[in-house]
C-alpha cells in the first residue's frame, strides 16, 4: 500500500451502477476520504480483469 507522510493509505472500488475508485486513509481508527471519484475507462478494465481471475 502507498504511504505518505508515515499513514498508509488503502485504495478500494465497488461495482454498483457505475464504478467508482474511493481512496482513504485510517487514523486513529476514524476513516479519512482522500478522494472519491467516478473510474475512468483503465480503471474500469482493470477492475473488469481482476475480477476474471478471481
Amino acid at each position: 500500500m502507498p504511504s505518505t507522510m508515515g499513514r498508509r493509505r488503502k485504495i478500494d472500488s465497488g461495482l454498483e451502477l457505475r464504478l467508482h475508485v474511493l481512496c482513504f486513509t485510517l487514523i486513529d481508527g476514524d476513516i479519512r476520504v482522500i478522494s472519491f471519484r467516478k473510474a475512468n475507462s483503465r480503471k474500469i478494465k482493470a477492475y473488469e480483469q481482476a475480477q476474471r481471475t478471481d
